[in-house]
């Protein structure tokens, strides 16, 4: 990418040269960046009206094989911050906020122009979420938590349907979640039951709610407030020294 308005694909012909192709289809006079939540033949982009993330944004998926558009999303209400954006091989999900502030989800599939806009998150008080897509379910948390100021909001890391509205909570709190090679999800967080440390989200046999499992990185989980689970309630102690 060469900044405004041109965003170019380096690749190598047969004979290890390199071919650039500029991407067709771009809103001209944007700033254009990649995101992290691509799949092997899909580049998700985001562009803004300045240099420094201000005056608005939108979302481009960009098909590999033909360097061109496919479709192209504004982000509403998103004039002032740099809205946090997850997505699968399938969809792209991201945060905004309507007229009065309130946290909405919207969603979209790479190849269609159609955006599904809900407020059912709970609110986060503007913090950024912590989100994520795999298969028909969104995973959103709030990656400031156990901010003072957030004694009465989000916490959980929470996995909702994008077909049934089911909703449960996966980990106690989140700070960033990624997208797995598999399809899956990597959320950095914690639980009461097995601690803070990276953990693998995957969805459950035929579209049914998603599992999560430990990674190999954790330790013991120490909340700055209580975390309520099943059956019990554990407070986190400071440590000391």
């Amino acid at each position: 990418m060469d900044g405004k308005g041109e965003v170019h694909l380096i690749d190598k012909d047969d004979r290890g040269q390199d071919v650039d192709r500029k991407v067709t289809g771009l809103p001209e006079t944007w700033w254009w960046r990649g995101e992290q939540h691509t799949d092997p033949s899909t580049l998700m982009i985001r562009g803004f009206v300045s240099s420094d993330g201000t005056g608005g944004q939108k979302l481009a998926f960009v098909d590999l094989a033909t360097a061109s558009v496919t479709a192209t999303h504004d982000i509403l209400n998103a004039t002032d911050w740099i809205t946090p954006v997850g997505g699968s091989r399938t969809r792209a999900v991201w945060q905004e906020r309507d007229a009065t502030g309130k946290t909405v989800l919207a969603v979209a599939r790479r190849d269609s122009l159609e955006v599904a806009r809900t407020t059912w998150a709970r609110e986060v008080r503007g913090a950024p979420l912590a989100l994520g897509i795999t298969d028909d379910w969104v995973v959103y948390g709030n990656s400031w938590a156990f901010g003072a100021w957030n004694a009465e909001g989000l916490r959980d890391l929470t996995a909702r349907s994008l077909t049934t509205d089911e909703s449960f909570p996966l980990l106690a709190h989140a700070t960033s979640v990624v997208q797995a090679a598999d399809g899956g999800l990597i959320a950095t967080g914690g639980t009461v039951e097995h601690g803070e440390g990276v953990y693998r989200i995957t969805p459950g046999a035929n579209g049914s709610a998603g599992r999560v499992r430990p990674g190999d990185h954790r330790r013991p989980h120490r909340p700055h407030r209580p975390v309520r689970a099943p059956g019990a309630v554990r407070r986190g102690r400071p440590r000391r020294g």
